[in-house]
């Protein structure tokens, strides 16, 4: 008996997602088979969804995983928002609240890509990545040390 039914087939458009991260990146990206892909860009961890809006539409969520275990405090909020050194060219910050520590929030950059009939393609995919990836590792050893948690990479080395 397998652990996992994924009953459903990935749409059209995760498809050639999956085969333009390929393209990109070889297996860096691991794909569970209908929506979603998860990898490490340098020293970032990446995770990148497809939502299927219609047969002919969809939207490539992607987030770099910058820090991890960190209290959300209204400090961090305003410097993530109000300094320039965490103003890039691409990208918007989220929190939300950590899965693996109660009480505690992963700060993510990252972006919505829209995909109009097939019209994103690999160099797109890979620029933003890239920009992402990039950004998110500029700054998430500074963050760690002043506002607490810890890197991504090193919450999923350490467990």
């Amino acid at each position: 008996m397998a652990l996992f039914n994924k009953s459903k087939q990935a749409p059209e458009g995760a498809r050639r997602i999956e085969a333009q991260l390929q393209e990109a990146f070889g297996d860096v990206f691991h794909f569970d088979g209908e929506d979603f892909w998860m990898g490490v860009n340098g020293s970032t961890v990446l995770t990148i969804r497809y939502l299927e809006h219609q047969e002919d539409a969809g939207s490539v969520h992607i987030n770099a995983h910058v820090v991890r275990k960190v209290r959300a405090t209204a400090q961090l909020c305003h410097e993530l928002l109000t300094s320039p050194e965490y103003q890039f060219l691409v990208g918007r910050w989220r929190i939300e609240p950590d899965d693996e520590a109660e009480g505690l929030s992963t700060v993510l950059l990252g972006t919505e890509l829209l995909d109009q009939d097939g019209t994103l393609n690999t160099e797109d995919i890979s620029a933003i990545v890239g920009l992402l990836a990039e950004a998110a590792d500029t700054v998430d050893d500074e963050l760690a040390s002043q506002y607490g948690g810890m890197t991504a990479v090193d919450s999923f080395e350490k467990g």
